[in-house]
């Protein structure tokens, strides 16, 4: 896997888990928001695997805030 690749899974990673943090949202609460298992949410937290971008749009109207926010590309 290439080195941006990684980045992305990390920026997006660490994104997640603080606005799940700040709004003490669990991993199993994200999952049923997004309609998806807590087994995907785990591997999105664990940084195996970069959400798709219809994910990345839920994902951020979930935790409140912008896609751009999310990948780490905006504060």
């Amino acid at each position: 896997m290439d080195e941006q690749r990684l980045r992305e899974r990390e920026a997006v990673r660490k994104s997640v888990m603080a606005r799940m943090k700040t709004s003490g949202m669990t991993a199993r609460h994200l999952a049923g928001r997004l309609g998806t298992t807590p087994q995907a949410v785990r591997f999105l937290l664990c940084g195996e695997t970069l959400p798709s971008a219809p994910t990345c749009v839920r994902l951020a109207d979930v935790l409140g805030c912008t896609v751009d926010q999310l990948l780490g590309r905006a504060p």
